[in-house]
């Protein structure tokens, strides 16, 4: 069962009225430790802690849909194991059986498996009380149930005292230290930010560059020839709607960039991934769509070296052991995905521009004529031949940038 409906079942099994107790059948109490042996002082009462009466735990309410995780970045840890024993523990018994665990991760080898014999007396103690139960419906389990604090006395584990003050000094020691290696990471993570910040703005700019290479021929050759100015005052509609479009584009592959770049020395992204983010959202949508559909139409081509293609969601979240036999789209791929639909969305906008101007009537204006070079006097320099602008970068400001063009959200 999953740890936080746990803690729900375990909240709602606290906050209910307690049946009125019946006097001839008492609930049973706490089994207390036995006795320490000789020269130890007596335990803490944490170690061996008083019991309420046992109620079943509610059914847990059905849990909420997990949201999609990010494609690029490594899992996150797993919680500590639990299961529906753990579950129906009560609290007392939960602290019972968490101290064993402490004990047996900051003791060493004295309490090895201690968390196992913890767990087994704990359902050993359960059964104990059942069939007692079943022999004496009207038994009462308490301090005056001499047979009851027999087996307890027996059966209890038990942590010294001297044991349990070591272990909170390791417990000090270790809060002590994850403050400071946190404080730490977060220092390791502004200077990877600092300075994967420039990789990454680059890696957008290149991918704005390679667009514009993908553009209409008739605005790629006007570019080569005449130059980006003399260009786009020739094609003004064309130009508007491809930079507003690949604009936005180099925007969202900067920030998904963001999301993939993981600190080697701390495990985490530069930029953590927000559910409520539309343009996360967005690229969720998009490697999901683009994984998806490879996986269903992809044939041969899902096999590559041996190794079964799966989605980047599947990928990212089976462990690692198992991704020996699997491959899947690198965020460069991703990337160069979402270049091809950006430049057939820019062609695709055009096209119906173009089809709604022509139904308004208009028409593109005849080029006008070059005027004729004046002639240069006998012994002058010629005329300078102007170098072309280059392809603007996505790192300028593009003409009229719609805010809801997300081509990396598959629009």
């Amino acid at each position: 069962m999953d740890p936080i409906l746990s803690a729900l079942v375990d909240s709602t099994a606290d906050g209910a009225p307690p049946a009125e107790p019946k006097p001839e059948n008492k609930p049973p109490a706490a089994p207390p430790a036995p006795a320490p042996a000789a020269g130890d002082p007596k335990p803490a009462p944490a170690a061996v802690l008083k019991r309420r009466p046992r109620r079943e735990p509610e059914p847990p309410p059905a849990p909420p849909p997990a949201p999609a995780p990010m494609p690029a970045p490594p899992a996150a840890p797993a919680p500590t194991p639990t299961d529906d024993f753990e579950a129906g523990l009560l609290d007392e018994e939960k602290e019972q059986l968490e101290m064993a665990r402490d004990a047996e991760r900051l003791l060493g080898e004295k309490y090895k498996g201690f968390e196992g014999r913890t767990k087994k007396f704990l359902k050993d103690h359960q059964e104990y009380l059942a069939k007692a139960r079943e022999r004496d419906p009207d038994a009462v389990f308490d301090e005056t149930n001499a047979e009851y604090q027999a087996w307890l006395s027996k059966n209890t584990p038990v942590i010294p005292q001297r044991d349990i003050r070591e272990m909170e000094r390791k417990r000090i020691t270790e809060e002590v230290e994850k403050r400071q290696d946190e404080k730490i990471s977060e220092v390791y993570d502004e200077t990877f930010r600092r300075d994967a910040e420039p990789k990454v703005k680059q890696r957008a700019d290149d991918f704005f560059n390679k667009a514009v290479a993908e553009l209409p021929e008739t605005l790629t050759k006007a570019i080569k020839e005449e130059g980006v100015e003399k260009a786009k005052a020739k094609f003004p509609t064309e130009f508007r709607i491809a930079n507003a479009i690949l604009g936005q584009a180099a925007a969202d592959v900067e920030e998904f960039y963001r999301l993939t770049t993981v600190n080697p020395r701390t495990g985490r992204p530069m930029k953590a991934y927000d559910p409520k983010n539309p343009t996360h959202a967005g690229l969720i949508e998009f490697v999901n769509t683009q994984c998806n559909a490879f996986k269903k139409s992809g044939g041969k081509a899902l096999i590559k070296d041996g190794k079964r293609f799966v989605t980047r969601e599947e990928y990212y979240t089976m462990p690692k052991e198992q991704r020996a036999g699997v491959w899947t789209f690198t965020d460069d791929q991703i990337v160069g995905m979402a270049r091809i639909e950006a430049a057939k969305m820019v062609k695709l906008k055009i096209e119906e521009e173009h089809n709604r101007l022509k139904a308004e009537g208009w028409t593109r204006p005849a080029p006008a004529a070059e005027p004729a070079p004046a002639e240069q006097p006998p012994g002058a320099p010629p005329a300078p031949n102007p170098t072309p602008i280059p392809a603007k970068p996505a790192s300028s400001e593009p003409d009229e940038l719609h805010p809801h063009t997300r081509l990396l959200m598959g629009e």
